[in-house]
């Protein structure tokens, strides 16, 4: 993997997807250190903070911690029903945006890449971050209304 994305000059933005018994520490590691930003959800969150002695009592301590042990520009936190937060350099919150309503909780299948194609998709045609992240957020929502993966 490294030899693939190291030579890259572009934006590398990392969606890491946990999965409980899948992923280790090492592993989790080696692709946040090629990465320039990062996409976590607020479980992933607390996973890396375990792995990585980032306990810390306030998120902002813990996102700060990560973002500089991996040297890290960006990272974007999803919460589902509680929204999104956007931390850019020593962990500085730049931006955040609330929760959206689904009133058909479906199945979260597909949430996060919808969240992540979105943001892509907003940072190559160059929009306002804030706007993408929100739109990012509503379509993840949207996904939460479909069964399955699409």
């Amino acid at each position: 993997m490294r030899a693939l994305v190291k030579p890259f000059a572009g934006l590398r933005l990392l969606d890491l997807n946990l999965r409980p018994g899948t992923d280790t520490a090492g592993g989790a590691a080696e692709s946040l250190m090629l990465a320039d930003w990062v996409k976590v959800n607020d479980e992933e969150l607390a996973r890396l903070a375990d792995w990585f002695d980032a306990r810390h009592a306030d998120e902002p301590a813990r996102v700060a911690a990560l973002m500089a042990r991996f040297a890290l520009q960006r990272l974007v936190l999803t919460c589902g029903a509680e929204g999104w937060r956007f931390y850019g350099p020593g962990g500085a919150l730049l931006s955040q945006g609330p929760g959206v309503a689904q009133p058909a909780l479906v199945d979260t299948v597909g949430a996060g890449d919808a969240f992540t194609a979105m943001l892509l998709a907003g940072l190559a045609l160059q929009r306002e971050l804030p706007a993408t992240l929100a739109l990012a957020n509503r379509y993840a929502a949207f996904i939460c209304g479909v069964r399955g993966p699409l």
